[in-house]
Protein backbone atom coordinates (compact mmCIF):
# COMPACT_ATOMS: atom_id res chain seq x y z
CA UNK A 1 0.00 0.00 0.00
CA UNK A 2 1.33 3.44 -0.93
CA UNK A 3 1.99 5.99 1.83
CA UNK A 4 -0.60 8.34 0.32
CA UNK A 5 -3.29 5.68 0.35
CA UNK A 6 -2.28 4.65 3.87
CA UNK A 7 -2.36 8.25 5.11
CA UNK A 8 -5.83 8.85 3.70
CA UNK A 9 -7.20 5.51 4.86
CA UNK A 10 -10.35 5.58 6.95
CA UNK A 11 -8.75 4.27 10.16
CA UNK A 12 -5.78 6.68 9.97
CA UNK A 13 -8.02 9.67 9.26
CA UNK A 14 -10.25 8.81 12.20
CA UNK A 15 -7.22 8.58 14.48
CA UNK A 16 -5.79 11.84 13.15
CA UNK A 17 -9.13 13.57 13.59
CA UNK A 18 -9.32 12.48 17.25
CA UNK A 19 -5.70 13.56 17.80
CA UNK A 20 -6.32 16.94 16.12
CA UNK A 21 -9.41 17.58 18.22
CA UNK A 22 -7.53 16.62 21.40
CA UNK A 23 -4.57 18.85 20.53
CA UNK A 24 -6.87 21.69 19.56
CA UNK A 25 -8.70 21.45 22.88
CA UNK A 26 -5.43 21.10 24.77
CA UNK A 27 -3.80 24.09 23.11
CA UNK A 28 -7.00 26.10 23.45
CA UNK A 29 -7.14 25.35 27.18
CA UNK A 30 -3.48 26.38 27.58
CA UNK A 31 -4.11 29.54 25.58
CA UNK A 32 -7.17 30.32 27.68
CA UNK A 33 -5.21 29.72 30.87
CA UNK A 34 -2.37 31.98 29.70
CA UNK A 35 -4.80 34.65 28.63
CA UNK A 36 -6.49 34.41 32.02
CA UNK A 37 -3.12 34.60 33.76
CA UNK A 38 -2.23 37.58 31.61
CA UNK A 39 -5.44 39.27 32.64
CA UNK A 40 -4.70 38.47 36.29
CA UNK A 41 -1.17 39.81 35.93
CA UNK A 42 -2.57 42.98 34.44
CA UNK A 43 -4.97 43.29 37.35
CA UNK A 44 -2.15 42.78 39.90
CA UNK A 45 -0.03 45.44 38.20
CA UNK A 46 -2.97 47.82 38.33
CA UNK A 47 -3.53 46.80 41.94
CA UNK A 48 0.04 47.79 42.89
CA UNK A 49 -0.36 51.14 41.21
CA UNK A 50 -3.65 51.74 42.98
CA UNK A 51 -2.14 50.95 46.38
CA UNK A 52 0.77 53.28 45.64
CA UNK A 53 -1.57 56.08 44.57
CA UNK A 54 -3.84 55.55 47.55
CA UNK A 55 -0.89 55.84 49.97
CA UNK A 56 0.24 59.06 48.27
CA UNK A 57 -3.30 60.31 48.47
CA UNK A 58 -3.41 59.49 52.21
CA UNK A 59 -0.25 61.52 52.88
CA UNK A 60 -1.67 64.45 50.92
CA UNK A 61 -4.87 64.31 52.97
CA UNK A 62 -2.88 64.34 56.24
CA UNK A 63 -0.89 67.33 55.01
CA UNK A 64 -4.12 69.10 54.11
CA UNK A 65 -5.38 68.40 57.64
CA UNK A 66 -2.17 69.75 59.22
CA UNK A 67 -2.32 72.85 56.99
CA UNK A 68 -5.89 73.56 58.02
CA UNK A 69 -5.06 73.06 61.72
CA UNK A 70 -2.08 75.45 61.55
CA UNK A 71 -4.12 78.08 59.70
CA UNK A 72 -6.76 77.97 62.39
CA UNK A 73 -4.20 78.23 65.19
CA UNK A 74 -2.60 81.25 63.55
CA UNK A 75 -5.78 83.11 62.54
CA UNK A 76 -8.46 81.54 64.64
CA UNK A 77 -10.53 81.70 61.46
CA UNK A 78 -12.96 78.75 61.34
CA UNK A 79 -12.66 78.62 57.58
CA UNK A 80 -9.38 76.73 58.09
CA UNK A 81 -11.20 74.04 60.04
CA UNK A 82 -12.97 72.84 56.88
CA UNK A 83 -9.83 71.10 55.37
CA UNK A 84 -9.06 69.65 58.82
CA UNK A 85 -12.53 68.18 59.23
CA UNK A 86 -12.69 66.92 55.64
CA UNK A 87 -9.24 65.33 56.08
CA UNK A 88 -10.51 63.09 58.90
CA UNK A 89 -13.31 61.70 56.71
CA UNK A 90 -11.04 61.33 53.66
CA UNK A 91 -8.38 59.50 55.72
CA UNK A 92 -11.03 57.09 56.94
CA UNK A 93 -12.19 56.44 53.34
CA UNK A 94 -8.60 56.10 52.11
CA UNK A 95 -7.78 53.52 54.80
CA UNK A 96 -10.94 51.63 53.90
CA UNK A 97 -9.90 51.65 50.22
CA UNK A 98 -6.42 50.37 51.16
CA UNK A 99 -7.92 47.57 53.29
CA UNK A 100 -10.14 46.58 50.38
CA UNK A 101 -7.20 46.54 47.95
CA UNK A 102 -5.04 44.49 50.34
CA UNK A 103 -7.72 42.24 51.80
CA UNK A 104 -5.97 39.13 50.38
CA UNK A 105 -2.53 40.18 51.66
CA UNK A 106 -2.01 39.55 55.41
CA UNK A 107 1.25 41.55 55.58
CA UNK A 108 -0.22 44.63 53.96
CA UNK A 109 -3.34 44.32 56.10
CA UNK A 110 -1.19 44.50 59.25
CA UNK A 111 0.68 47.48 57.76
CA UNK A 112 -2.63 49.24 57.06
CA UNK A 113 -3.77 48.59 60.64
CA UNK A 114 -0.48 50.10 61.86
CA UNK A 115 -0.96 53.03 59.50
CA UNK A 116 -4.50 53.53 60.81
CA UNK A 117 -3.19 53.69 64.40
CA UNK A 118 -0.56 56.29 63.41
CA UNK A 119 -3.07 58.44 61.53
CA UNK A 120 -5.47 58.30 64.46
CA UNK A 121 -2.62 59.26 66.80
CA UNK A 122 -1.65 62.10 64.48
CA UNK A 123 -5.20 63.49 64.47
CA UNK A 124 -5.20 63.12 68.27
CA UNK A 125 -2.19 65.44 68.61
CA UNK A 126 -3.79 67.88 66.18
CA UNK A 127 -6.91 67.96 68.36
CA UNK A 128 -4.76 68.34 71.52
CA UNK A 129 -2.99 71.40 70.10
CA UNK A 130 -6.33 73.01 69.21
CA UNK A 131 -7.60 72.20 72.72
CA UNK A 132 -4.61 73.95 74.36
CA UNK A 133 -5.27 76.95 72.17
CA UNK A 134 -8.90 77.09 73.19
CA UNK A 135 -8.24 77.20 77.00
CA UNK A 136 -5.80 80.06 77.07
CA UNK A 137 -2.47 81.44 75.93
CA UNK A 138 -0.29 78.75 74.40
CA UNK A 139 2.67 77.57 76.41
CA UNK A 140 5.50 77.73 73.98
CA UNK A 141 7.35 74.90 75.58
CA UNK A 142 4.34 72.61 75.56
CA UNK A 143 3.39 73.74 72.06
CA UNK A 144 6.90 73.02 70.84
CA UNK A 145 6.84 69.58 72.34
CA UNK A 146 3.46 68.92 70.75
CA UNK A 147 4.72 69.97 67.35
CA UNK A 148 7.82 67.79 67.66
CA UNK A 149 5.73 64.81 68.66
CA UNK A 150 3.35 65.46 65.73
CA UNK A 151 6.33 65.67 63.39
CA UNK A 152 7.69 62.36 64.65
CA UNK A 153 4.32 60.73 64.22
CA UNK A 154 4.09 62.13 60.69
CA UNK A 155 7.56 60.74 59.95
CA UNK A 156 6.39 57.35 61.24
CA UNK A 157 3.37 57.58 58.93
CA UNK A 158 5.68 58.35 56.02
CA UNK A 159 7.97 55.46 56.98
CA UNK A 160 4.99 53.12 57.25
CA UNK A 161 3.70 54.37 53.88
CA UNK A 162 7.13 53.95 52.30
CA UNK A 163 7.34 50.46 53.76
CA UNK A 164 4.04 49.59 52.15
CA UNK A 165 5.10 51.23 48.89
CA UNK A 166 8.38 49.28 48.85
CA UNK A 167 6.48 46.04 49.48
CA UNK A 168 4.07 46.88 46.65
CA UNK A 169 7.03 47.75 44.41
CA UNK A 170 8.51 44.33 45.21
CA UNK A 171 5.19 42.73 44.32
CA UNK A 172 5.02 44.96 41.25
CA UNK A 173 8.47 43.84 40.05
CA UNK A 174 7.53 40.17 40.36
CA UNK A 175 4.14 40.77 38.72
CA UNK A 176 5.73 42.81 35.95
CA UNK A 177 8.15 39.96 35.14
CA UNK A 178 5.30 37.47 35.16
CA UNK A 179 3.27 39.84 33.02
CA UNK A 180 6.12 40.17 30.51
CA UNK A 181 6.56 36.36 30.32
CA UNK A 182 2.87 35.77 29.79
CA UNK A 183 2.71 38.67 27.37
CA UNK A 184 5.47 36.94 25.38
CA UNK A 185 4.05 33.35 25.53
CA UNK A 186 0.39 34.11 24.90
CA UNK A 187 0.83 35.54 21.36
CA UNK A 188 3.02 32.56 20.47
CA UNK A 189 0.31 30.18 21.67
CA UNK A 190 -2.28 32.11 19.73
CA UNK A 191 -0.04 31.95 16.63
CA UNK A 192 0.55 28.25 17.15
CA UNK A 193 -3.12 27.44 17.54
CA UNK A 194 -3.88 29.54 14.46
CA UNK A 195 -1.25 27.64 12.44
CA UNK A 196 -2.42 24.33 13.82
CA UNK A 197 -6.02 25.19 12.95
CA UNK A 198 -4.87 26.20 9.47
CA UNK A 199 -3.10 22.83 9.04
CA UNK A 200 -6.21 20.98 10.21
CA UNK A 201 -8.27 23.06 7.80
CA UNK A 202 -5.91 22.35 4.88
CA UNK A 203 -5.83 18.59 5.62
CA UNK A 204 -9.62 18.58 5.98
CA UNK A 205 -9.98 20.50 2.73
CA UNK A 206 -7.72 18.03 0.88
CA UNK A 207 -9.59 15.06 2.33
CA UNK A 208 -13.01 16.56 1.60
CA UNK A 209 -11.92 17.49 -1.92
CA UNK A 210 -10.60 13.98 -2.47
CA UNK A 211 -13.80 12.46 -1.08
CA UNK A 212 -15.84 14.71 -3.35
CA UNK A 213 -13.85 13.52 -6.37
CA UNK A 214 -14.29 9.89 -5.29
CA UNK A 215 -17.99 10.55 -4.68
CA UNK A 216 -18.32 12.11 -8.12
CA UNK A 217 -16.62 9.10 -9.73
CA UNK A 218 -18.73 6.74 -7.65
CA UNK A 219 -21.88 8.58 -8.70
CA UNK A 220 -20.86 8.27 -12.34
CA UNK A 221 -20.14 4.56 -11.92
CA UNK A 222 -23.43 4.17 -10.03
CA UNK A 223 -25.33 5.85 -12.85
CA UNK A 224 -23.62 3.58 -15.40
CA UNK A 225 -24.25 0.53 -13.21
CA UNK A 226 -27.92 1.44 -12.77
CA UNK A 227 -28.32 1.98 -16.49
CA UNK A 228 -26.53 -1.29 -17.23
CA UNK A 229 -28.65 -3.10 -14.67
CA UNK A 230 -31.84 -1.65 -16.10
CA UNK A 231 -30.75 -2.60 -19.62
CA UNK A 232 -29.73 -6.10 -18.47
CA UNK A 233 -33.10 -6.58 -16.76
CA UNK A 234 -34.90 -5.77 -19.99
CA UNK A 235 -32.73 -8.13 -22.04
CA UNK A 236 -32.69 -11.06 -19.60
CA UNK A 237 -36.32 -10.73 -18.43
CA UNK A 238 -35.55 -10.35 -14.74
CA UNK A 239 -36.11 -7.71 -12.09
CA UNK A 240 -34.98 -6.84 -8.57
CA UNK A 241 -36.83 -5.93 -5.38
CA UNK A 242 -35.89 -4.81 -1.86
CA UNK A 243 -37.98 -5.31 1.27
CA UNK A 244 -37.09 -3.37 4.43
CA UNK A 245 -38.35 -5.61 7.26
CA UNK A 246 -38.15 -2.78 9.80
CA UNK A 247 -40.25 -0.23 7.90
CA UNK A 248 -42.06 -2.91 5.81
CA UNK A 249 -41.32 -0.79 2.74
CA UNK A 250 -40.99 -2.53 -0.64
CA UNK A 251 -39.08 -1.23 -3.64
CA UNK A 252 -39.51 -2.72 -7.13
CA UNK A 253 -37.33 -2.10 -10.16
CA UNK A 254 -39.05 -0.74 -13.25
CA UNK A 255 -38.76 -4.04 -15.10
CA UNK A 256 -41.00 -5.85 -12.60
CA UNK A 257 -43.85 -3.63 -13.72
CA UNK A 258 -43.00 -4.44 -17.35
CA UNK A 259 -42.96 -8.19 -16.63
CA UNK A 260 -46.43 -7.80 -15.14
CA UNK A 261 -47.57 -5.94 -18.25
CA UNK A 262 -47.77 -2.53 -16.51
CA UNK A 263 -46.07 0.80 -16.92
CA UNK A 264 -43.12 1.42 -14.56
CA UNK A 265 -44.18 2.63 -11.09
CA UNK A 266 -47.85 2.50 -12.13
CA UNK A 267 -48.95 1.09 -8.75
CA UNK A 268 -47.68 1.25 -5.18
CA UNK A 269 -45.01 -1.33 -4.30
CA UNK A 270 -46.80 -3.47 -1.69
CA UNK A 271 -47.17 -7.22 -1.06
CA UNK A 272 -50.91 -6.99 -1.53
CA UNK A 273 -50.67 -5.32 -4.94
CA UNK A 274 -48.11 -7.87 -6.16
CA UNK A 275 -50.08 -10.88 -4.84
CA UNK A 276 -53.08 -9.69 -6.92
CA UNK A 277 -51.11 -10.73 -10.04
CA UNK A 278 -50.29 -14.24 -8.73
CA UNK A 279 -52.27 -17.24 -9.96
CA UNK A 280 -55.02 -18.13 -7.44
CA UNK A 281 -53.55 -21.62 -6.88
CA UNK A 282 -50.14 -20.13 -5.89
CA UNK A 283 -51.27 -17.19 -3.73
CA UNK A 284 -51.50 -19.05 -0.42
CA UNK A 285 -47.98 -20.48 -0.73
CA UNK A 286 -46.47 -17.06 -1.52
CA UNK A 287 -48.29 -15.45 1.43
CA UNK A 288 -47.08 -18.21 3.79
CA UNK A 289 -43.49 -17.83 2.61
CA UNK A 290 -43.68 -14.06 3.11
CA UNK A 291 -44.92 -14.56 6.66
CA UNK A 292 -41.98 -16.89 7.40
CA UNK A 293 -39.55 -14.24 6.16
CA UNK A 294 -41.17 -11.58 8.37
CA UNK A 295 -40.84 -13.84 11.41
CA UNK A 296 -37.18 -14.50 10.64
CA UNK A 297 -37.72 -18.20 9.96
CA UNK A 298 -36.31 -18.01 6.41
CA UNK A 299 -32.90 -16.49 5.55
CA UNK A 300 -32.86 -17.66 1.92
CA UNK A 301 -35.89 -18.51 -0.18
CA UNK A 302 -36.47 -19.86 -3.69
CA UNK A 303 -40.02 -19.75 -5.07
CA UNK A 304 -41.66 -20.91 -8.28
CA UNK A 305 -45.08 -19.48 -9.08
CA UNK A 306 -47.34 -18.33 -11.86
CA UNK A 307 -48.65 -14.84 -12.53
CA UNK A 308 -51.40 -13.50 -14.74
CA UNK A 309 -50.37 -10.35 -16.61
CA UNK A 310 -52.70 -7.46 -17.19
CA UNK A 311 -53.14 -8.68 -20.80
CA UNK A 312 -54.24 -12.10 -19.54
CA UNK A 313 -51.04 -13.99 -20.38
CA UNK A 314 -49.96 -16.74 -17.99
CA UNK A 315 -46.28 -16.47 -17.15
CA UNK A 316 -43.97 -18.59 -14.96
CA UNK A 317 -41.73 -16.78 -12.47
CA UNK A 318 -38.80 -17.83 -10.29
CA UNK A 319 -37.91 -15.73 -7.24
CA UNK A 320 -34.64 -15.96 -5.28
CA UNK A 321 -34.52 -13.97 -2.02
CA UNK A 322 -31.96 -13.55 0.75
CA UNK A 323 -32.10 -11.75 4.11
CA UNK A 324 -29.13 -9.56 5.04
CA UNK A 325 -28.41 -7.57 8.24
CA UNK A 326 -26.36 -4.44 8.87
CA UNK A 327 -24.19 -3.74 11.93
CA UNK A 328 -27.27 -2.50 13.84
CA UNK A 329 -29.19 -5.71 13.20
CA UNK A 330 -31.48 -3.97 10.71
CA UNK A 331 -32.74 -6.72 8.36
CA UNK A 332 -33.43 -6.26 4.66
CA UNK A 333 -34.57 -8.81 2.09
CA UNK A 334 -33.12 -8.51 -1.42
CA UNK A 335 -34.52 -10.57 -4.27
CA UNK A 336 -34.44 -11.30 -7.98
CA UNK A 337 -37.41 -12.44 -10.06
CA UNK A 338 -36.89 -14.20 -13.40
CA UNK A 339 -39.47 -14.76 -16.07
CA UNK A 340 -38.78 -18.46 -16.79
CA UNK A 341 -41.75 -19.03 -19.09
CA UNK A 342 -39.56 -19.87 -22.09
CA UNK A 343 -37.42 -22.17 -19.93
CA UNK A 344 -40.55 -23.82 -18.53
CA UNK A 345 -41.92 -24.41 -22.01
CA UNK A 346 -38.52 -25.73 -23.12
CA UNK A 347 -38.51 -28.14 -20.15
CA UNK A 348 -41.93 -29.38 -21.16
CA UNK A 349 -40.66 -29.90 -24.72
CA UNK A 350 -37.62 -31.74 -23.34
CA UNK A 351 -39.84 -33.93 -21.19
CA UNK A 352 -41.93 -34.71 -24.25
CA UNK A 353 -38.79 -35.48 -26.20
CA UNK A 354 -37.53 -37.70 -23.38
CA UNK A 355 -40.83 -39.53 -23.43
CA UNK A 356 -40.46 -40.04 -27.17
CA UNK A 357 -36.88 -41.23 -26.65
CA UNK A 358 -38.08 -43.69 -24.02
CA UNK A 359 -40.61 -45.00 -26.52
CA UNK A 360 -37.84 -45.26 -29.12
CA UNK A 361 -35.65 -47.14 -26.65
CA UNK A 362 -38.53 -49.46 -25.95
CA UNK A 363 -38.86 -50.09 -29.69
CA UNK A 364 -35.08 -50.69 -29.87
CA UNK A 365 -35.37 -53.20 -27.06
CA UNK A 366 -38.12 -54.90 -29.04
CA UNK A 367 -35.82 -54.88 -32.06
CA UNK A 368 -33.03 -56.40 -29.96
CA UNK A 369 -35.41 -59.09 -28.84
CA UNK A 370 -36.44 -59.73 -32.45
CA UNK A 371 -32.79 -59.71 -33.57
CA UNK A 372 -31.68 -62.02 -30.79
CA UNK A 373 -34.58 -64.44 -30.99
CA UNK A 374 -36.95 -64.06 -33.89
CA UNK A 375 -34.28 -63.33 -36.53
CA UNK A 376 -31.74 -65.82 -35.24
CA UNK A 377 -34.23 -68.67 -34.96
CA UNK A 378 -34.88 -69.07 -38.73
CA UNK A 379 -31.17 -68.45 -39.34
CA UNK A 380 -30.28 -71.30 -37.00
CA UNK A 381 -32.74 -73.56 -38.85
CA UNK A 382 -31.15 -72.69 -42.20
CA UNK A 383 -27.70 -73.48 -40.84
CA UNK A 384 -29.00 -76.65 -39.18
CA UNK A 385 -30.68 -78.00 -42.35
CA UNK A 386 -27.59 -77.20 -44.45
CA UNK A 387 -25.40 -79.01 -41.94
CA UNK A 388 -27.63 -82.12 -42.34
CA UNK A 389 -26.87 -82.42 -46.03
CA UNK A 390 -24.61 -85.44 -46.19
CA UNK A 391 -21.60 -85.77 -48.45
CA UNK A 392 -23.51 -88.34 -50.49
CA UNK A 393 -26.31 -85.81 -51.08
CA UNK A 394 -23.74 -83.24 -52.13
CA UNK A 395 -22.14 -85.70 -54.52
CA UNK A 396 -25.49 -86.33 -56.15
CA UNK A 397 -25.91 -82.57 -56.77
CA UNK A 398 -24.70 -80.71 -59.78
CA UNK A 399 -21.85 -78.33 -59.51
CA UNK A 400 -24.30 -75.44 -59.67
CA UNK A 401 -26.29 -76.85 -56.76
CA UNK A 402 -23.15 -77.31 -54.71
CA UNK A 403 -22.21 -73.70 -55.42
CA UNK A 404 -25.66 -72.49 -54.32
CA UNK A 405 -25.44 -74.48 -51.10
CA UNK A 406 -22.00 -72.99 -50.34
CA UNK A 407 -23.28 -69.46 -50.99
CA UNK A 408 -26.29 -70.04 -48.72
CA UNK A 409 -24.02 -71.30 -45.94
CA UNK A 410 -21.66 -68.31 -46.36
CA UNK A 411 -24.55 -65.81 -46.38
CA UNK A 412 -26.07 -67.37 -43.27
CA UNK A 413 -22.73 -67.20 -41.45
CA UNK A 414 -22.30 -63.56 -42.49
CA UNK A 415 -25.89 -62.82 -41.40
CA UNK A 416 -25.19 -64.45 -38.03
CA UNK A 417 -22.05 -62.33 -37.58
CA UNK A 418 -23.92 -59.14 -38.52
CA UNK A 419 -26.69 -59.83 -36.00
CA UNK A 420 -24.16 -60.57 -33.25
CA UNK A 421 -22.27 -57.33 -34.00
CA UNK A 422 -25.50 -55.29 -34.02
CA UNK A 423 -26.46 -56.75 -30.65
CA UNK A 424 -23.02 -55.94 -29.28
CA UNK A 425 -23.25 -52.36 -30.56
CA UNK A 426 -26.72 -51.99 -29.05
CA UNK A 427 -25.55 -53.30 -25.68
CA UNK A 428 -22.63 -50.83 -25.70
CA UNK A 429 -25.20 -48.03 -25.99
CA UNK A 430 -27.74 -49.21 -23.46
CA UNK A 431 -26.16 -51.57 -20.96
CA UNK A 432 -25.84 -50.55 -17.32
CA UNK A 433 -22.62 -48.59 -16.88
CA UNK A 434 -21.23 -50.09 -13.70
CA UNK A 435 -17.67 -48.82 -13.19
CA UNK A 436 -15.26 -51.04 -11.25
CA UNK A 437 -11.62 -50.41 -10.38
CA UNK A 438 -9.93 -52.92 -12.67
CA UNK A 439 -6.40 -53.86 -13.73
CA UNK A 440 -6.27 -53.31 -17.51
CA UNK A 441 -3.47 -55.89 -17.78
CA UNK A 442 -5.96 -58.60 -16.84
CA UNK A 443 -8.47 -57.38 -19.42
CA UNK A 444 -5.75 -57.37 -22.11
CA UNK A 445 -4.72 -60.92 -21.16
CA UNK A 446 -8.37 -62.08 -21.38
CA UNK A 447 -8.66 -60.49 -24.84
CA UNK A 448 -5.49 -62.30 -26.03
CA UNK A 449 -6.79 -65.62 -24.73
CA UNK A 450 -10.05 -65.14 -26.62
CA UNK A 451 -8.10 -64.39 -29.81
CA UNK A 452 -5.50 -67.09 -29.15
CA UNK A 453 -6.42 -69.17 -32.26
CA UNK A 454 -6.14 -66.19 -34.61
CA UNK A 455 -2.88 -65.07 -32.98
CA UNK A 456 -1.35 -68.53 -33.46
CA UNK A 457 -2.57 -68.81 -37.05
CA UNK A 458 -1.06 -65.43 -37.91
CA UNK A 459 2.10 -66.06 -35.85
CA UNK A 460 1.50 -62.65 -34.33
CA UNK A 461 3.67 -61.05 -31.66
CA UNK A 462 2.10 -58.69 -29.08
CA UNK A 463 4.37 -56.38 -27.06
CA UNK A 464 2.59 -54.46 -24.30
CA UNK A 465 3.68 -51.93 -21.66
CA UNK A 466 2.44 -52.15 -18.10
CA UNK A 467 -1.15 -50.86 -18.09
CA UNK A 468 -2.74 -48.92 -15.19
CA UNK A 469 -5.57 -49.79 -12.83
CA UNK A 470 -8.59 -47.67 -13.78
CA UNK A 471 -12.25 -47.27 -12.89
CA UNK A 472 -13.87 -48.84 -15.97
CA UNK A 473 -16.67 -51.07 -17.24
CA UNK A 474 -14.60 -54.29 -17.41
CA UNK A 475 -16.32 -56.23 -20.18
CA UNK A 476 -16.49 -53.15 -22.44
CA UNK A 477 -12.73 -52.42 -22.15
CA UNK A 478 -12.04 -56.10 -22.79
CA UNK A 479 -14.24 -55.91 -25.92
CA UNK A 480 -12.30 -52.76 -26.93
CA UNK A 481 -8.98 -54.68 -26.78
CA UNK A 482 -10.52 -57.64 -28.66
CA UNK A 483 -11.82 -55.45 -31.51
CA UNK A 484 -8.59 -53.46 -31.97
CA UNK A 485 -6.25 -56.48 -31.79
CA UNK A 486 -8.55 -58.48 -34.09
CA UNK A 487 -8.55 -55.55 -36.50
CA UNK A 488 -4.72 -55.58 -36.60
CA UNK A 489 -4.74 -59.37 -37.20
CA UNK A 490 -7.37 -59.14 -39.92
CA UNK A 491 -5.57 -56.42 -41.91
CA UNK A 492 -2.06 -57.86 -41.56
CA UNK A 493 0.20 -58.42 -44.57
CA UNK A 494 0.18 -61.95 -45.99
CA UNK A 495 3.96 -62.28 -46.16
CA UNK A 496 4.81 -60.55 -42.83
CA UNK A 497 4.10 -61.80 -39.33
CA UNK A 498 1.98 -59.25 -37.45
CA UNK A 499 3.71 -57.28 -34.69
CA UNK A 500 1.31 -55.43 -32.40
CA UNK A 501 2.76 -52.87 -29.94
CA UNK A 502 0.74 -51.51 -27.02
CA UNK A 503 2.25 -48.40 -25.41
CA UNK A 504 0.91 -46.54 -22.34
CA UNK A 505 1.79 -43.17 -20.81
CA UNK A 506 0.21 -40.54 -18.54
CA UNK A 507 -0.45 -37.08 -20.06
CA UNK A 508 -2.32 -33.86 -19.27
CA UNK A 509 -5.58 -33.13 -21.03
CA UNK A 510 -3.99 -29.94 -22.41
CA UNK A 511 -1.93 -32.23 -24.67
CA UNK A 512 -5.13 -33.52 -26.28
CA UNK A 513 -6.26 -30.93 -28.79
CA UNK A 514 -9.81 -32.26 -29.13
CA UNK A 515 -10.61 -31.97 -25.37
CA UNK A 516 -12.18 -28.81 -23.93
CA UNK A 517 -12.03 -29.46 -20.18
CA UNK A 518 -9.78 -28.80 -17.19
CA UNK A 519 -6.26 -28.50 -18.67
CA UNK A 520 -4.68 -29.92 -15.49
CA UNK A 521 -6.68 -33.14 -15.55
CA UNK A 522 -4.61 -36.28 -16.21
CA UNK A 523 -5.39 -38.97 -18.80
CA UNK A 524 -3.81 -42.26 -19.82
CA UNK A 525 -2.81 -42.49 -23.46
CA UNK A 526 -2.90 -46.10 -24.73
CA UNK A 527 -1.76 -46.63 -28.33
CA UNK A 528 -2.11 -49.91 -30.28
CA UNK A 529 0.15 -50.00 -33.36
CA UNK A 530 0.70 -52.68 -36.01
CA UNK A 531 2.79 -53.31 -39.11
CA UNK A 532 -0.17 -54.25 -41.29
CA UNK A 533 -1.69 -52.86 -44.45
CA UNK A 534 -2.56 -49.47 -42.95
CA UNK A 535 -5.09 -47.11 -44.54
CA UNK A 536 -5.34 -43.76 -46.28
CA UNK A 537 -5.18 -40.91 -43.66
CA UNK A 538 -8.23 -39.26 -45.25
CA UNK A 539 -10.37 -41.99 -43.64
CA UNK A 540 -9.09 -41.27 -40.07
CA UNK A 541 -12.48 -39.90 -38.98
CA UNK A 542 -14.96 -41.86 -41.11
CA UNK A 543 -13.37 -45.20 -40.19
CA UNK A 544 -15.36 -45.10 -36.92
CA UNK A 545 -18.72 -44.63 -38.71
CA UNK A 546 -21.23 -47.48 -38.34
CA UNK A 547 -21.08 -49.94 -41.33
CA UNK A 548 -18.15 -48.02 -42.83
CA UNK A 549 -15.74 -50.39 -44.62
CA UNK A 550 -12.57 -49.60 -46.57
CA UNK A 551 -12.50 -53.04 -48.28
CA UNK A 552 -15.04 -55.34 -49.89
CA UNK A 553 -16.45 -58.35 -48.06
CA UNK A 554 -14.80 -60.67 -50.53
CA UNK A 555 -11.36 -59.23 -49.68
CA UNK A 556 -11.77 -59.09 -45.90
CA UNK A 557 -14.78 -60.45 -44.03
CA UNK A 558 -16.51 -58.08 -41.60
CA UNK A 559 -19.57 -55.96 -40.88
CA UNK A 560 -18.12 -52.43 -40.44
CA UNK A 561 -19.39 -52.28 -36.85
CA UNK A 562 -16.29 -53.18 -34.82
CA UNK A 563 -14.60 -49.77 -34.79
CA UNK A 564 -17.94 -48.03 -34.19
CA UNK A 565 -18.28 -50.20 -31.08
CA UNK A 566 -14.76 -49.15 -30.01
CA UNK A 567 -15.64 -45.47 -30.30
CA UNK A 568 -18.87 -45.92 -28.32
CA UNK A 569 -17.05 -47.80 -25.54
CA UNK A 570 -14.40 -45.06 -25.20
CA UNK A 571 -17.08 -42.36 -25.12
CA UNK A 572 -18.89 -44.30 -22.37
CA UNK A 573 -15.69 -43.83 -20.33
CA UNK A 574 -15.51 -40.04 -21.01
CA UNK A 575 -12.50 -40.60 -23.23
CA UNK A 576 -11.53 -40.29 -26.87
CA UNK A 577 -10.12 -42.44 -29.67
CA UNK A 578 -8.34 -41.55 -32.88
CA UNK A 579 -6.79 -43.45 -35.79
CA UNK A 580 -3.61 -42.77 -37.76
CA UNK A 581 -2.50 -44.86 -40.74
CA UNK A 582 -0.23 -45.06 -43.76
CA UNK A 583 -0.87 -47.39 -46.64
CA UNK A 584 1.54 -50.29 -46.63
CA UNK A 585 3.16 -49.30 -43.34
CA UNK A 586 0.58 -49.86 -40.63
CA UNK A 587 -2.02 -48.27 -38.42
CA UNK A 588 -2.12 -46.86 -34.89
CA UNK A 589 -5.24 -46.52 -32.75
CA UNK A 590 -4.82 -44.18 -29.75
CA UNK A 591 -7.16 -44.31 -26.76
CA UNK A 592 -7.42 -41.60 -24.08
CA UNK A 593 -8.96 -42.68 -20.76
CA UNK A 594 -9.31 -40.44 -17.67
CA UNK A 595 -7.37 -41.33 -14.56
Amino acid sequence: MKFKDLFFSKAVLKSLFVIFIFLLLFISSITYKNTLNLSNSTNWVMHSYKVHLELDHLLIILKDGETGQRGFLLTHDTIYLKPYKEAKLKVKNSLAALKKLSSDNAIQTKNIDKLAELTELRFGYLRYSMYQDSIGPINKTNFRASLDTGRLIMDSIRDQSNKMVQLEELYLAKRSDDYKNKLFVTPLLILFISLFSLIVFIVSYIKINKDLLILEKSNKRLIITNESSTHAEKIADFCTWIWDLETRKLTYSDNLYRLLGCKPQSFEATRENFINFIHPEDKQKIENDGTKVLKGKEEALIQFFRIIRTDGQLRYFKSIAKTISDHRGHKTVIGIINDITDQHNANIAIEQRNFELEQTNTELESFNHVASHDLQEPLRKIQTFISRISPQDLDSMSETGKEYIAKIQLAATRMRTLIDDLLLFSRSNKSDKVFIETDLNELLLNAQQELAVNIQEKHAVINADELPVLNVIPYQIQQLFINLINNSLKYSKTDVNPVITIHCEKILVSQISSFKTNPDKEYYKISISDNGMGFDPQFSESIFTLFKRLHTTSDFPGTGIGLAICKRIVENHMGAIKADGKLGIGATFTIFLPQ
